[in-house]
This record gives structure tokens, sequence and C-alpha cells, in this order.
């Protein structure tokens, strides 16, 4: 391609040629208010011109790919799919490539379009995303949806919103791979239930469950049933040891009935001891500590007569 050979002399005669075939799109592109693409596709291909010229052809191919969007060019697209080449851009050389197919190609561009697909081949991919309604980035570059954006092989960050936070995912996108990334649908609300007045929460009150009261009473009366039947016991030896005059004459069984007697005692006042302290408690208990009131529950009971206790529990 010797009008971008690199000489100054070349880069001028190529710039003044291509310049000549934008001046000559002009009256095709006249529909165009005050030719504003004109204008700039012209501005882009002098700067895209003098940064070739310069060797700095990352910024060439932008600019040259700039002035062919603006002004679809043959001219304009040669020399921007030479200074892709040049600068080893293999993303924007596949969109460059791409737009070689819009029309039918002279032997110099199909030149270069050889030479670019050989530079680029299995370096590139794709990602599509696939949603109505949503707002797509590609690493935090806008996207339209549906349409394929070309990335190098790797890991790259997908952004769908529709309406509320961001959603970003990281894909994985193969060389010559076309990705497609789905977005939820949208969701379809489902008509509510009629409204039902909502059942009052019960209000727990504080303490215990009544069951505690009722173990309660039960230990208090076992221990006064022992203490009552221990303190019958201790009338009875007092009586035996009585009747056989221990306390004058001291006859030889007199010894056991007064050792038998005094244990009996000392079990009965025991027990008497610990019968007052359980009676106190479960008396405390039922008063301060225990949960009477509740929404929902069981009944809980306790029934004495005589020396029978029944328990009755209603659920």
């Amino acid at each position: 391609m010797w009008w971008l050979g690199g000489r100054a002399a070349c880069a001028r005669l190529a710039a003044c040629a291509s310049l000549s075939c934008l001046v000559l799109a002009g009256p095709v592109h006249a529909a165009e208010p005050e030719g504003t693409n004109l204008s700039r596709a012209h501005d882009a291909y002098t700067r895209g011109a003098a940064a070739y010229e310069q060797r700095d052809y990352a910024r060439a191919a932008r600019e040259l790919s700039m002035a062919d969007a603006l002004v679809p060019d043959p001219v304009t697209l040669r020399a921007a799919l030479d200074a892709v080449r040049l600068a080893d851009d293999p993303v924007l050389g596949a969109e460059l490539l791409a737009r070689a197919s819009r029309a039918p190609q002279d032997a110099l561009l199909a030149a270069a379009v050889s030479a670019a697909r050989a530079r680029f081949a299995h370096r590139t991919g794709a990602v599509v995303v696939r949603c109505d309604g949503c707002l797509v980035m590609v690493d935090g570059a806008p996207v339209g949806a549906g349409e394929p954006h070309v990335v190098l092989p790797g890991v790259h960050t997908v952004t769908i919103q529709r309406g509320t936070a961001p959603e970003p995912r990281l894909v994985s996108v193969a060389a010559d791979e076309t990705l497609e990334v789905l977005g939820d649908p949208t969701p379809t609300p489902r008509p509510s239930d009629p409204l039902r007045p909502a059942a009052p929460l019960a209000k727990e009150s504080g303490g215990v469950s009544p069951g505690w009261f009722v173990g309660a009473a039960g230990v208090s009366f076992v221990l006064g049933v022992l203490t009552i039947g221990s303190g019958a016991e201790t009338v009875s030896e007092h009586s035996k040891f009585d009747r056989a005059s221990c306390g004058t004459t001291g006859g030889s069984g007199c010894s056991g009935l007064q050792s038998t007697g005094q244990s009996y005692q000392t079990a009965t006042m025991w027990l008497g001891i610990g019968t007052g302290v359980a009676v106190a408690g479960t008396t405390l208990l039922g008063a301060l500590g225990v949960r009477w009131h509740r929404a929902k529950g069981h009944d809980v009971g306790l029934q004495v007569s005589g020396s029978t206790a029944v328990v009755g529990v209603a659920f």
C-alpha cells in the first residue's frame, strides 16, 4: 500500500486523495443538515493521516475508523485497516472487517481485508446480551441489547439493569465464540390475595408455665404425707415406750424403743422443715412466678380431697 508507506510525501498524497473522495461524496450525503458528518469525517481523517505519519498507529486507526463511520468510504476503510493491522488491535480490527462486507470491494480494499483477517484470525470472541428493555454494559462500556460486542478472549463483566440496581455478571469468552447472556425475564405480577384481617397476636405474659407450679405442689404434698406418717410412727413408738414403763423402771428393751423413737422424731422434724419450705416456695411460685393468663394453651389444676390428690390438665 504505497500511499501509506510511512514517508511524509506519501502520507500527504494519501490524505489529499482520500479527502477528495470525501468532498466528492458530499452530494450523496447532502440530506444531512449543513454537512455536519462530512465536516467531522474530514477532521477525523486529517487527524488519522497525521497520526499515521507520526507512526502512532493506534490513534490513526481510531480516527480513520471514526471518519469511515461518519461517511463510509472504501479509501478511508482501507487506510483504517492498514493502521489497525500495524497497531495490532484485534477488537477494532474485527469491527472494521465487519464493515468491509457493506459493499463490493475493489482490489486494494480486498487485499487490505485479506491481510487484516490473517492478522486477527482466532484472536477475538463476542458477547450478545438477550434482554428486552434492559440497559447493558460490557466491561463498563454501554452496548446495545441483542448486538454482538467484540471482545478479547478471557473473562469479562456484563452488567444488566432493568429498573433496579445493576446486576453484574462475570462471563468467560473463548476465541471465535459468540457467547449469549440471557437477562432475567420481566417478572409477571401475580394477582394478590384478597386482604384478610390479620389475627391478633397473643401477648405472652411473663413467668413460667403452670406445670412448674403443679410439680412444686406435688412435691409439697408428698413431703406433707411423709411428715404425717413419720409423726404417727413417732407417737406410736412413744406409746410403746410409756407402756413398757421405760421412764421409771428402765427395762431391757427400753434402750431399743428409745433409739427408734428418737430416729422417728428426728426424721419427722426434718420432714416438717422440708414440707414448710416446699409449701412456702410453691406459694411464692404460684403468686409471682407462674404465667396464668395466656391466649391459648392448657388448663392445669390441682384438687386435694382428704388423702387423694388429683391433677387435671385440659387441652
